[in-house]
């Protein structure tokens, strides 16, 4: 089925020993994607987005709510992610050649679909656990690169609670790309305050008013 029921949403936050710690409990079901399946919906080939054939297993990554998967779209080869039809999206980022790029939005039944460019090179952390250590130099440049792309998504008022590693991607050409925030997290209401990053606390951030995260 295109939804399923996953584990509860994370409630609060606490502090232990120095380090803060999600909570959970039962509570409100949080709904799953299969994005795989969805790629077969009329709406979204209706747009010029298909399952790549021949593919056994597109899934690029899984996440709490959904999986990235590649596919095709008008032509090019992407990667696809999944979420609720009412989601709050964070704002449209302008260029940036270490941001990765989201190409479309496509409404399909029951769920709103990002289309975003491939980084074939996957995930940096992979990259690195692979070839056991980055020279000086290049973890050097792959640093710049993301204060640049963190930067960059500041200035344009997308801002970030936390940086986890599968946001840290290679592009075909082996630079570094970061996922931006996709959705405005404020607006989804799932996390508090102390969680926000300190731009939603200052009201800066950007052109946004620093709302999306």
């Amino acid at each position: 089925s295109k939804l399923s029921r996953l584990a509860r949403l994370p409630i609060s936050w606490v502090e232990c020993d120095g380090l803060h710690l999600w909570l959970t409990e039962a509570g409100e079901d949080q709904m799953v994607f299969d994005t795989a399946s969805l790629l077969s919906d009329p709406l979204a080939q209706e747009q010029g987005l298909e399952p790549v054939a021949g593919c056994p297993d597109p899934t690029l990554s899984v996440g709490a709510t959904s999986s990235a998967v590649m596919a095709h779209f008008r032509g090019l080869a992407v990667a696809v992610k999944a979420y609720p039809s009412e989601i709050a999206r964070g704002a449209e980022l302008p260029h940036h050649p270490n941001v990765v790029r989201t190409l479309a939005w496509i409404s399909v039944t029951d769920a709103t679909l990002e289309v975003r460019e491939l980084c074939v090179g996957g995930e940096l952390f992979e990259a690195v656990a692979e070839i056991g250590q980055l020279t000086p130099a290049l973890a050097l440049r792959h640093l710049e690169e993301l204060c640049a792309a963190v930067a960059h998504c500041h200035l344009n008022g997308q801002v970030f609670g936390r940086l986890r590693a599968e946001k840290l991607l290679l592009g075909f050409d082996g630079h570094l790309r970061l996922v931006p925030p996709s959705l405005n997290r404020r607006c989804m209401g799932r996390a508090p305050w102390e969680f926000d990053a300190p731009e939603h606390a200052v009201g800066g951030g950007g052109g946004s008013g620093g709302s999306s995260g």
